[in-house]
This record gives C-alpha cells, structure tokens and sequence, in this order.
C-alpha cells in the first residue's frame, strides 16, 4: 500500500512540475552571452570584468568559464548578484598556456521576458600579464542563442 501511494505521488509531482513549468517559461526566453577579452599579443594572466544589462531586462541565472585552458573553470562571482542584471567576474591563472588575442573568458545564462530586448556592455575593471603587469585589453559581449 505505501509503495503504491509513493508511486501516485511520484506521478502526480511529475505531471503537476511539468506543467508549472511550461508555464512558467511561456514568458521568458532564455539565452546565453559570450564575454570575450582581446589582450591584443599580451599573454592574458588575470582579469576583472563587470558585466551588465545596460536595460535593465534580463536576468543573469547563472555562469560558465571560458574557451581557453586557462579560463575553462568558471571565473569567481558573487553569488548574490548573479540574480541580477549585474555581476562582476574575476579569474586569474597561473598556467604556462595563457592565451593572447581574443579569447572567450565566461558565458552568462540569463533569462529574458518576452520581447524584451537587453543591451549587455562589459568593463574591465583591471587585467594583468604575467608577473602582475596591467594591460588595456578589449572586453565585449555577444548574446547568443
């Protein structure tokens, strides 16, 4: 008898999640934003990136690292702004395989309401070399899928 009141309940949160959430998502899409660094023929060794939704309309739901080796683990963030339109993003390596060039550093998932349209911009806070020396590379963001 209990088995069979586990297995009603089971199917019966299955069936009611499954259309909570359909509803739910009726009314958002959901995307991604590659923010990517040029460091132009720096090795890129360390950055801190702001990225924002300048409309204010998405929401950032959560992150992943970048393309490079180097990059691959997702940066540090503070977990109480990623549900916001704002997050600050900072990693450093210390890998002898740094990259130069453009390289994707993160990927923002985020969440947006139908037919609104966000504007990210990205400002680098600071971004070093090797040994600790500053570059002025290029950040920007590319919203995707």
């Amino acid at each position: 008898m209990k088995g069979r009141i586990a297995l009603m309940s089971i199917l019966l949160f299955a069936m009611y999640g499954s259309v909570g959430a359909q509803s739910a998502t009726e009314d958002v899409r959901f995307s991604v934003v590659d923010v990517t660094i040029d460091s132009g023929g720096e090795k890129l060794a360390a950055y801190q990136v702001q990225v924002e939704d300048a409309a204010g309309k998405a929401t950032i739901v959560s992150l992943e690292g970048g393309e490079a080796k180097a990059f691959r683990s997702p940066p540090y963030y503070d977990p109480a702004a990623v549900s916001q339109s704002r997050v600050i993003i900072a990693a450093f390596s210390t890998d002898s395989d740094l990259p130069r060039g453009r390289t994707r550093v993160a990927r923002l998932h985020v969440m947006v309401p139908a037919g609104a349209e966000p504007d990210f911009k990205a400002t680098v806070h600071t971004a070093a070399t090797t040994d600790g020396i500053v570059i002025e590379p290029v950040v920007s963001c590319e919203m995707g899928g």
